[in-house]
């Protein structure tokens, strides 16, 4: 199998979410590779698009390496202890959804592909906005984003389900 442009941009999120999470407390390097992490997001749909070269794979590639990242920059939180494992738990039931969807559609071969929602895409844009509220430790905000992101997730999930099920 041949990988596009944008399959390596996804890819690259794995060495960089590991310099981010050696790393997360010298803002120095965690920024830049942060932006470096949001940029391979955006721009790997963005030339798949462009390029009319989605494939099955790189749709399929794209969500999990989003939900390594964030997962593993809210794991790095939790033992750097800017987070509680309780909040943690809050912050992965879309993610874990998401990737027992893609685990489901890959065993049964199923064609109905996982496709992401407008819920979806506002838990993963709130779980970069406290990822920046964790590197630079502002805890006010984090129980407001935890809880903005739980709710967010129970409507995605709730969207999913609807979709795949129920259309």
């Amino acid at each position: 199998m041949k990988l596009t442009l944008a399959d390596y941009l996804s890819i690259s999120r794995i060495p960089l979410g590991i310099v981010f999470f050696i790393f997360v407390r010298n803002l120095y390097v965690s920024i830049p590779v942060f932006i470096l992490v949001g940029l391979s997001d955006v721009l790997d749909g963005y030339f798949a698009r462009k390029s009319k070269k989605s494939t099955p794979y790189g749709s399929t590639l794209d969500p999990l390496m989003d939900k390594f990242f964030t997962t593993g920059a809210f794991l790095t939180f939790v033992f750097i202890g800017r987070l509680y494992w309780y909040e943690f738990l809050l912050l992965i039931p879309r993610d874990i959804y998401t990737v027992s969807e893609i685990i489901y559609v890959a065993i049964t071969k199923d064609k109905k592909k996982h496709k992401a929602s407008v819920w979806g895409k506002m838990v993963t844009l709130f779980q970069f906005i406290l990822i920046v509220v964790l590197m630079f430790n502002i805890e006010p905000l984090v129980f407001v984003l935890v809880i903005i992101i739980f709710a967010a997730s129970l409507l995605a999930i709730f969207n999913y389900v609807k979709s795949r099920w129920f259309s």
